[in-house]
């Protein structure tokens, strides 16, 4: 009997479309000019870049200006936090995120502390979970942002992220459930997490490798 090999790793990666695979072969084949430049090739390539600016901000309910184009969920992840604890720094040096995360955070974690940053690494339970009592007692005046992934792809754990405890009052403290994976199967709660800033990972739903579309939230500084 013939083995028919399984793949179950499509909260990782999925096979991109053949819609996508088409659209990706006409982009290398007929539109491959640097999009910076004036030439009718490189304004073929903008266009194409624009356009798909625009659907993404439609997929996500917001303005095309406030998504960014990274090339990948560990890119997008230092680019969302940093930009957060610097770019719109206002005196807040605490960041709050979980045991479990993935290495692009807690190495960010890492770098920050090199700058003066305190960074609160909480435990999970059993399930993967945080324990939203232990978040509460974590979160102080000087917490800038939680951190912490809403969906973890190699053990398919859900944070409880509605039962998690509301974040010091006043501008500056800034939530992120880190929706990497999560973002194309559970979408109608995904734009209800990104009114601050977070990357949404393309290859999770069909899309290929290489770029992960990264929305930051209205009035936010980006910093590159």
């Amino acid at each position: 009997m013939k083995e028919e090999r399984i793949y179950l790793d499509h909260n990782a990666t999925t096979r991109p479309d053949p819609e996508v695979k088409a659209l990706m072969d006409d982009l290398m084949d007929r539109r491959y000019g640097n999009p910076s430049a004036i030439h009718r090739e490189g304004r073929e390539a903008k266009a194409a870049i624009e356009e798909a600016r625009k659907k993404v901000a439609r997929l996500l309910g917001c303005t095309a200006r406030r998504i960014v184009f990274t090339g990948g969920g560990s890119e997008a992840n230092n680019q969302v936090i940093k930009s957060l604890a610097l770019a719109n720094w206002n005196g807040r040096k605490r960041l709050i995120t979980s045991s479990i995360e993935h290495p692009s955070v807690l190495s960010v974690g890492d770098w920050l502390r090199k700058y003066g940053f305190n960074v609160t690494c909480l435990a999970v339970d059993s399930f993967g979970r945080v324990r939203p009592e232990e978040l509460e007692q974590a979160i102080t005046d000087d917490t800038f942002l939680v951190s912490i992934m809403t969906a973890n792809n190699e053990t398919g754990s859900l944070q409880p992220s509605r039962s998690w405890p509301g974040l010091p009052a006043g501008e500056g403290c800034f939530s992120i459930p880190m929706p990497c994976r999560p973002s194309g199967r559970f979408l109608s709660m995904w734009r209800r997490w990104i009114s601050i800033s977070s990357p949404c990972q393309a290859t999770s739903f069909m899309d290929p490798k290489g770029w992960v579309p990264c929305m930051y939230g209205k009035g936010l500084s980006w910093n590159p």
